[in-house]
């Protein structure tokens, strides 16, 4: 089934590990002579293993191979890459954006690792999703989305190579008229589906050996040409590992397909203007309804900002930790991609009892007179909440009563009493938190978001909001798992 010319002992799945650079070097001779493309884009995987010791060399060896054929080249992370911390080193950023005249190509990353725990999350967080979306809804031309992990495969791979929240994304992107094609890796092995409007394509890989319909090549790539109408797509491989060494590659006659564009394309000479990398936009301000259909709508998002402390001793109401003056600027920094694991992640290795977070916000003056939720999603294992220094919500029993394990489950789901709200101006949010063994910590992505409209009545009013905010989040063991955030991403 294969050629003749595979070391099966250096084979995996048909992959040729062993000489992987060799291979790689020979499909850019061919790009750089035969196709001369605008810029290559690859979906993951730019070393066979991208770990701490040897990911920095390797990794570097891959880019200044990719620098040194004069095509501009982004990749996305992949399994295999191992380290964020490396690749980001070397490539730069991980998640990112690239505009070529009218289209929009959006690197993605699916896969996170936090090796303090020894786990992986194959999944988009949600705060990606929220970024996406709104980029997806700003951006007027054309997308292509190019990510590692595939959101469409073949039905033999699902079990281990789709992303988890797979069927959330897709639903994101079929809301957007402008989404062209997906570009996956992973498999590595050559797979093709329109669903939604969209073309989902999986690149067989340069160290696959075939799995394609073309039997006759292998070490497989995608060209894509332009038009203002549509993207032709081939597939180019080659006949035997030394012919793809050697950048021996041709052009399928089997495997062609055309994609259409929605979206007018601008194909002006200066499009490569456009070819470098920018961070994404953060998602702060959100007023549109949220990711998952049937939630009240989102007001902004509590990702970036948080601290973190523990507190060994339980000294932090004492000192005035809840408080809205505290000076929390020597608290560790909670890295966005970190939100929804425990503190065990890289806060607070191995550290058990209780702990701090905190987070400054500011609430538009627009959204003066809407009852507004905090979502802080599921806290292990108890928690006590603060807003500007009042208490607003608690779930779970602090010591010296026993904690239980089903507190850690619920999603906490707290009001924000507008006669403690400021508006235009510094809000703060505390969290206490104990946690009695095991993970703990703000296990959510937080958020803040608006129950109904009403308008606020002074206390004492007729229909006034009770004066004590602890009761009026009474019962939130109770009532929080019915009116609960969806399961975390």
């Amino acid at each position: 089934m294969f050629p003749q010319d595979l070391d099966k002992a250096n084979d995996f799945g048909g992959r040729i590990y062993s000489r992987s650079f060799d291979i790689f070097a020979g499909a850019l001779t061919y790009l750089e002579q035969g196709v001369k493309p605008a810029f290559v884009v690859h979906t993951g995987d730019t070393v066979e293993n991208g770990g701490w010791q040897s990911g920095l060399a390797t990794m570097q060896k891959a880019r200044d191979m990719a620098a040194g054929s004069g095509s501009r080249f982004f990749p996305v992370f992949g399994n295999h890459d191992s380290s964020g911390e490396v690749f980001e080193q070397v490539f730069g950023l991980d998640t990112y954006t690239v505009t070529c005249g009218n289209t929009l190509f959006i690197a993605l990353r699916c896969l996170n690792y936090f090796p303090v725990l020894g786990e992986r999350s194959q999944h988009i967080p949600k705060s990606v999703l929220y970024q996406l979306d709104d980029l997806l809804t700003r951006w007027p031309g054309n997308v292509v989305l190019f990510m590692h992990e595939p959101l469409r495969c073949d039905a033999a791979e699902e079990s281990w190579a789709l992303v988890g929240n797979h069927e959330l994304v897709i639903s994101l992107l079929e809301r957007h008229g402008n989404v062209a094609m997906v570009l996956q890796g992973h498999t590595h092995f050559f797979f093709r589906q329109r669903a939604g409007g969209i073309e989902y394509v999986t690149a067989p890989g340069l160290v696959n050996a075939n799995n394609v319909p073309d039997r006759s090549l292998c070490h497989g790539m995608l060209v894509y040409d332009v038009y203002p109408d549509r993207i032709e797509c081939s597939l180019h491989g080659a006949p035997s590992t030394d012919a793809a060494v050697k950048g021996g590659y041709r052009a399928s006659a089997e495997v062609r397909f055309t994609v259409p564009l929605s979206r007018q394309a601008s194909l002006g000479a200066d499009t490569a203007a456009g070819l470098r990398p920018r961070s994404w936009p953060l998602a702060v301000d959100r007023y549109d309804a949220e990711i998952e259909e049937g939630c009240d709508p989102v007001a902004f998002c509590l990702f970036n900002g948080w601290r973190f402390r523990t507190d060994p001793e339980d000294r932090g109401k004492e000192l005035g930790w809840h408080g809205h003056d505290l000076d929390a600027s020597t608290w560790k920094q909670v890295k966005e991609v970190y939100l929804g694991n425990p503190w065990e992640t890289y806060l607070a290795k191995g550290y058990d009892g209780y702990a701090w977070y905190r987070i400054a916000f500011t609430v538009p003056e627009g959204l003066r007179g809407m009852q507004l939720e905090v979502v802080l999603g599921r806290i292990d294992d108890c928690d006590e909440t603060y807003l500007n220094g009042t208490l607003v919500g608690r779930t779970g029993a602090f010591p010296p009563e026993k904690s239980t394990a089903e507190t850690a489950k619920v999603s906490r789901l707290y009001r924000l009493p507008p006669d403690l709200l400021q508006y235009g101006t510094e809000n703060v949010l505390a969290v206490r938190v104990f946690d009695s063994g095991g993970t703990g910590g703000l296990l959510g992505l937080p958020y803040v978001r608006i129950h109904h409209t009403f308008r606020h009545v002074p206390k004492g009013a007729p229909n006034a909001p009770p004066a004590d905010t602890t009761e009026l989040n009474k019962g939130t063991e109770q009532n929080a798992a019915a009116d609960a955030d969806k399961p975390r991403s």
